[in-house]
């Protein structure tokens, strides 16, 4: 137990593997060099203090800064919390080889067939530990070569033609997650336009809508002083910054040297052969072109985001599925109210809380209860009851605790 990992015989897929485990499920983040020095001891005590660590980590920062002015603490606060989430990624690094556009998620063949739309990292690996609870068949669309990259609507059209090659006709039941949100309410739209307002059974979005979108474009704009007017295609923060996020993913890299280096590049693709080159150093990873890919299609979702507002209304009722613990530099709630804007492009909505943030309701033990929440959606055994409002046409509903407080 006291022995370090790499006189163990830690490889460099294990270590790569252990390095995703300790980010995705614990918020540590360790080089790889940190890792192999690691004891099995020292191992267990950072899984077991990771969580309590991140949920300290505010009211350290407020202690960091506290004999600062407010406005300065408030903004450094601000500031780092953009830094460290805005561009944070969840995926496995051998999903950057992957052409299937719908991947069959799990084993199960009977019930409701219910498709799932990816997050930003345009695959499904950031929802297996949820679709692992889901009794029922799950699909996901993924964001791989031949997925058109020049707006939401393109790419929401092209994923209703794959879905229908699994499921020819309607109804559809579509959840979707995160950055999902604009391409799953894009496509439960389409689908009504063209096959009428009832091809759409059930649409589900996971602590996301348009205007969580909006907001996250709010903020990073915010966070790397890019302003309203200036075009994200070709800015060199946005692109060093997004650049850094696949690299700490795949590779070795140190964030702030391998980011001042991005930054003295003078075009994408230069940037994107850096962390190609870095990535295929690992040895984990057998096609750059997989990497540049995956560089390429990042940076494309952020900015067909960024350019997305929806132009149809969707006609029926939307399920939202949200976190109690909004990333608070979002502001969602007091920007865009309890249902994330919804009310304004759908006729309906229904809010689930799930106790939780945004990642842990997805990949944490709170998935047991957005799983429970998706299954009373689809087979249509959801329970609500109408928020307390003086205006006479309110469009949106709370789950009952009953509901939202579901037991492992």
């Amino acid at each position: 137990m006291d022995s370090n990992l790499g006189d163990l015989g830690l490889d460099s897929l294990m270590g790569v593997e252990i390095k995703q485990a300790l980010e995705r499920d614990y918020n540590l983040v360790l080089s790889m060099k940190e890792i192999r020095t690691l004891t099995l001891n020292k191992l267990q005590k950072l899984v077991e203090e990771g969580r309590d660590e991140a949920a300290n980590e505010p009211q350290q920062q407020n202690n960091d800064v506290e004999n600062e002015g407010e406005d300065l603490a408030d903004a450094k606060i601000q500031h780092k919390q953009q830094m460290t989430q805005v561009f944070k990624l969840r995926f496995d690094f051998r999903d950057l080889e992957t052409k299937e556009p719908v991947v069959k998620c799990n084993e199960i063949e009977n019930g409701p067939v219910v498709f799932f739309v990816h997050p930003i990292e345009g695959v499904w690996s950031p929802l297996k530990q949820l679709v692992s609870k889901c009794d029922f068949p799950v699909y996901c669309l993924q964001f791989v070569p031949g997925v058109p990259a020049d707006s939401i609507e393109s790419v929401a059209e092209y994923y209703v033609q794959e879905m229908k090659k699994v499921q020819p006709n309607g109804p559809y039941r579509i959840a979707a997650y995160s950055f999902g949100a604009c391409i799953g309410f894009e496509m439960a739209t389409f689908l009504q336009a063209t096959d009428g307002n009832n091809s759409v059974e059930s649409l589900i979005l996971i602590d996301s809508s348009h205007s969580y979108i909006q907001s996250y474009r709010d903020a990073y704009r915010v966070a790397f002083k890019v302003s309203d007017d200036t075009p994200l295609f070709n800015h060199p923060v946005f692109e060093s910054e997004l650049m850094c996020a696949v690299a700490i993913r795949c590779a070795n890299v140190n964030y702030k040297k391998f980011r001042n280096e991005l930054m003295q590049m003078p075009d994408f693709q230069e940037r994107v052969q850096k962390v190609v080159d870095a990535v295929m150093e690992m040895g984990l990873i057998r096609d750059p072109e997989s990497i540049e890919f995956a560089c390429e299609a990042l940076r494309a979702k952020f900015i067909i985001g960024d350019n997305y507002y929806p132009t149809k209304n969707f006609k029926g009722n939307v399920t939202l599925i949200r976190s109690s613990q909004c990333i608070a530099f979002l502001d969602v709630n007091n920007t865009h109210g309890e249902d994330y804007g919804l009310s304004q492009v759908a006729d309906k909505v229904n809010v689930c809380i799930v106790d939780g943030d945004h990642d842990s309701i997805v990949q944490g033990r709170q998935a047991n209860e957005t799983a429970a929440l998706i299954r009373d959606v689809i087979y249509s055994n959801n329970k609500t009851t109408q928020v307390n409002s003086d205006a006479k046409d309110a469009k949106w509903t709370v789950s009952t605790a009953s509901v939202y407080n579901l037991k492992n």
